[in-house]
């Protein structure tokens, strides 16, 4: 894994760690909402 992908990986996980903080969900939880509602597209 380049560099780069790994940098993307690990800003997408901040970015479901903070919208599941925000949210009051779990991991998980926010992970699939983020997916269901495409927004993961979004963000890669």
């Amino acid at each position: 894994m380049s560099r780069e992908e790994q940098k993307i990986i690990e800003y997408m996980v901040v970015c479901i760690n903070e919208f599941a903080e925000k949210f009051n969900l779990n991991y998980r939880e926010a992970f699939n909402y983020l997916k269901s509602h495409k927004a993961l597209q979004f963000l890669w």
